[in-house]
């Protein structure tokens, strides 16, 4: 049987952590995700791009695990230059 080895990347804190994993061949995101342990966030992606749980991994992928933006940036902008406007 086929095995592949990839990286899961995930934020603790104010730490990354970094798990490598073995798996079977044809393993998806969500399967790397269950054996390190990592929280399933907003969104997760393999090295910059956003997938679907549900997609198969190859070996020496980096699946990162992202976090919803705590606001908005433009609803922030807009917040800070009414600010500005009243000042």
């Amino acid at each position: 049987m086929d095995e592949i080895v990839v990286e899961v990347a995930w934020r603790e804190g104010s730490r990354v952590r970094v798990e490598s994993c073995r798996l079977p061949a044809g393993a998806t995101v969500a399967d790397a995700l269950q054996v390190v342990g990592a929280p399933r966030e907003a969104a997760v992606g393999i090295f910059g791009r956003v997938v679907e749980a549900d997609t198969v991994l190859c070996c020496a992928d980096r699946v990162e695990v992202y976090e919803a933006l705590p606001n908005d940036p433009k609803l922030a902008r807009r917040e800070r230059a009414r600010q500005a406007r009243r000042r």
